[in-house]
Formats: C-alpha cells, sequence, structure tokens
C-alpha cells in the first residue's frame, strides 16, 4: 500500500498515474510532464513478496535501487499497490 499526496509541482516526487476509473496504474519517478498531482509521500506497507522484487531490481540512470520501480513491477504483476 502507498499513500499518496496531491501537491503543486510533482515532477520532483514519485508520481502516480490513474486510468480512467481511478485505478493506480503506474508510478513514475521525478517525471518530466506529470500525469496527475498526485506524489507519493514515502509511507509504505508491504507484504514479504517485495523482497523478491527487490532481488530483480537494476539500478537507475541515478545509481540507486528506487522505490518506485519496485512498486511499478508489483503493479505490473498484478499485486495491489494503492
Amino acid at each position: 500500500m502507498v499513500l499518496l499526496k496531491e501537491v503543486e509541482n510533482p515532477s520532483g516526487f514519485g508520481v502516480a498515474k490513474f486510468d480512467e476509473r481511478g485505478n493506480l496504474v503506474k508510478l513514475i519517478e521525478k517525471p518530466k510532464v506529470s500525469p496527475s498531482k498526485y506524489a507519493l509521500v514515502g509511507v509504505y506497507f508491504f507484504k514479504p513478496v517485495v523482497f523478491d522484487v527487490i532481488k530483480e531490481l537494476k539500478p537507475s540512470w541515478r545509481g540507486e535501487l528506487e522505490i518506485t520501480d519496485t512498486l511499478q513491477i508489483m503493479l505490473e504483476r498484478n499485486y495491489r499497490v494503492g
């Protein structure tokens, strides 16, 4: 589970993208063009499967393992996130 907050300048955060029904479909780390004003606030609740996903991560262009990438993989595998 993730918590989101509406912010004025979402491009400085991990940002949520929603489908037409309001379902969370994608999380984007610091996008140049933001799909919404809803930012990740850094509060997460995970099931143990998160550790399996983390093992598969590759460093981002910044050389870091991104929590946003972890959440995106979980979304793609149909785990409930959000």
